[in-house]
């Protein structure tokens, strides 16, 4: 016991009663994870932080802010133009002639058109390492790790039926059915598969350097806490297969990007603690060969043509706020939260205008902005004993999308595992 004093026995007492110190980067595929507290300032103080969660959902909201099938929330699929403005297309060859006569129909009531029900999965693990320097300076990294799922995908045609339109363009009419007939040819002419989705990898890697402070000198209120972060965003992760319908990138798609986080809490009555976070994520240009919309009305995501743009991603924000109350059962601890993200819209720039509209690929509703309003559910017990130097927690969270805009509902349960060891510098 001599090598403790009554001073680090406090400290310890004060940092077993931390929450997670994870970050999260969001994505329009799963709920936002919750943000963690201030960090707590102590020279030498090492923290590893991991969580595992999941969750699953066979629906999503749209553009409208309306519940959809989970892949319909960029707008249901209109075959009917699928082929306009795609170049190359050859009329002498039969899978193009039969886009070129669909292509002439008139439009009416969902006609050539396919809503796409699926199921989405995620399993998720994120790992944190964070480590105090002098004077509140510290260091954190962070890294996700996914198994991403998109399967029992189906095709609904929503073509109306002959009895409800006689006479015009419906789920019978000739070309239509042919289409139907030769789909998955066109799309291998086009080099596009519908495969289910099934693959894990790591997402994209965090790196930053931050500051925080602990304020106790107060008479009115506990303390105040506040940390700021900066760093880089390097994309480690897997990024979307074109050529793949269904697939997901792994983290932003290729993007490096800038962060900058901040956090405030403070504390009353020795047992609430109130607190706020805001973050922005900006994000650098990036030339890719993906697939482009060559027509206004086109929609979703499955287009045939492909070309060379640069993308210009938009910015990530994300905000909010919790209300924590600490050990009210020996070390448990409850907290609740509320975050709202969202992703500004992409700029889509093809490399060749004179092939592909500028104007018109970034009419894609795909690369169009999304939001996210979630609400957080946390609880944590710490095993923090006076004769060690580190403190180990345990803990659960739930985190329940409210609603939102071109995003996945896929609600996320998962456990906490925390340690936080001292040195003494």
């Amino acid at each position: 016991m001599n090598r403790f004093s009554p001073r680090l026995l406090a400290l310890l007492g004060i940092l077993a009663i931390q929450s997670v110190s994870a970050i999260d980067n969001p994505h329009f595929y799963r709920a936002t994870n919750m943000f963690s507290e201030p960090r707590f300032e102590r020279n030498g103080l090492t923290s590893f932080d991991f969580t595992l969660g999941g969750g699953k959902t066979h629906t999503g909201f749209n553009g409208e802010n309306c519940k959809a099938p989970i892949l319909d929330v960029w707008g249901t699929h209109n075959m009917r133009l699928l082929g306009v403005g795609v170049p190359c297309k050859d009329p002498n060859n039969c899978l193009d002639l039969i886009l070129i006569e669909l292509a002439k129909e008139d439009q009416n009531n969902g006609f050539g058109a396919f809503s796409l029900c699926s199921q989405f999965k995620i399993f998720e693990a994120n790992l944190s390492f964070e480590q105090n320097f002098a004077r509140g300076l510290f260091f954190q990294a962070h890294l996700p790790v996914r198994k991403l799922e998109l399967n029992d995908t189906c095709f609904r045609d929503l073509s109306p039926a002959d009895e409800e339109c006689f006479g015009c363009p419906n789920i019978n009419t000739p070309i239509w059915q042919t289409f139907l007939q030769h789909f998955d040819e066109i799309l291998d002419r086009w080099c596009l598969h519908c495969d289910p989705f099934d693959e894990w990898g790591i997402g994209d890697t965090s790196l930053l350097l931050g500051w925080t402070h602990n304020y106790q000198e107060t008479n009115v209120i506990d303390f105040v806490d506040m940390t700021f972060k900066a760093g880089i965003l390097i994309p480690t992760g897997k990024t979307k297969n074109e050529n793949q319908i269904f697939s997901l990138p792994f983290g932003y798609n290729g993007h490096w990007a800038g962060q900058g986080i901040g956090k405030i809490s403070f504390g009353l009555y020795d047992w609430i603690t109130f607190g706020g976070h805001i973050e922005a994520m900006f994000f650098a240009n990036k030339d890719r060969n993906i697939r482009l919309q060559t027509a206004p009305c086109q929609s979703a995501l499955i287009k045939l043509a492909k070309g060379e743009a640069k993308i210009s991603p938009g910015t990530i924000w994300d905000a909010g706020v919790y209300a924590k109350a600490d050990h009210v059962v020996g070390g448990l601890s409850i907290l609740m939260g509320y975050s709202f993200a969202s992703k500004n819209e992409d700029t889509i720039t093809p490399c060749d205008m004179g092939t592909f509209n500028p104007c018109v690929a970034n009419g894609d509703q795909f690369y169009e902005s999304w939001k996210m309003n979630t609400l957080h559910v946390q609880a944590d017990y710490d095993f923090y004993q006076p004769n060690r130097f580190f403190g180990p927690r345990v803990g659960f969270f739930y985190n329940y999308i409210i609603s939102g805009k071109h995003i996945f509902r896929t609600n996320m349960l998962g456990g906490i595992i925390g340690l936080d060891i001292t040195h003494d510098f």
